[in-house]
């Protein structure tokens, strides 16, 4: 599907994932077709269970789109739950942040932002108010990745992110990360095997590297973590 060809240009950052992420692209059929996906759909039910959110709890969400994930957190853990945290949703395509936002913060009434932003910054512009909000450091419960830490746009300084994301997140704060090892092919079917928009191949190593390099960084402050699926690698780091 064309949304996993086009690569990620610094230079030209919001628009690429406007065309790459956005409300018209390819990868909001893709997104659904994969988390139907038999066994993501099993894995990802396994994985919500570790993420035990409690009441008050602060939740950023990198690369939060339309929220299509925060209402798979909701049909997981209920309604009433969800009304007793915060998210924060960082995203750089702006119309499928607005939709986000219509949804759970105007119509369901949820204490949720969403940031246009880019997340390297961990600043951005709340697309409800206009304000601009910043994540501080020491504030975050949990951080949600999925599918979105292996973001070329990230990856080129990924010590040095990963670095200043940690020290958003509390002593006692998790990490519930996503690295997808598969693929939407022109038959809209999951396949096995990462497609890299750089080389414009299907490699099946990369997730495992990248998993890897994860595994190396956190350790280094305190972090370990449990692993559950094939197709989609859902990561809880606890520490």
């Amino acid at each position: 599907m064309k949304w996993q060809t086009l690569n990620v240009n610094n230079a030209d950052l919001y628009d690429v994932y406007q065309q790459k992420y956005g409300k018209t692209s390819d990868y909001q059929k893709a997104q659904k077709i994969m988390y139907s996906h038999p066994e993501i759909k099993a894995s990802l039910g396994v994985a919500l269970s570790w993420m035990n959110i409690k009441s008050g709890d602060i939740i950023l969400d990198i690369g939060v789109n339309n929220g299509y994930e925060l209402n798979l957190i909701e049909e997981h853990y209920g309604t009433q739950l969800m009304n007793q945290i915060s998210v924060i949703g960082f995203d750089l395509a702006e119309d499928v942040l607005v939709e986000a936002c219509d949804l759970f913060t105007c119509v369901k009434r949820f204490n949720f932002k969403f940031i246009k932003g880019d997340i390297r910054e961990f600043s951005g512009v709340d697309i409800l108010t206009k304000e601009i909000h910043t994540v501080d450091d020491n504030s975050i419960d949990i951080v949600v990745a999925l599918t979105s830490l292996q973001s070329s746009s990230l990856v080129d300084q990924f010590d040095v992110f990963m670095d200043e994301l940690v020290a958003k997140i509390k002593k006692d704060g998790r990490l519930f990360i996503a690295v997808p090892n598969c693929h939407v092919d022109d038959s809209n079917s999951v396949v096995k095997g990462m497609f890299d928009a750089t080389t414009q191949k299907i490699d099946a190593g990369l997730a495992d590297i990248f998993i890897k390099r994860l595994e190396i960084k956190l350790s280094k402050y305190g972090f370990h973590f449990k692993q559950i699926g094939e197709f989609y690698h859902f990561l809880y780091f606890t520490r």
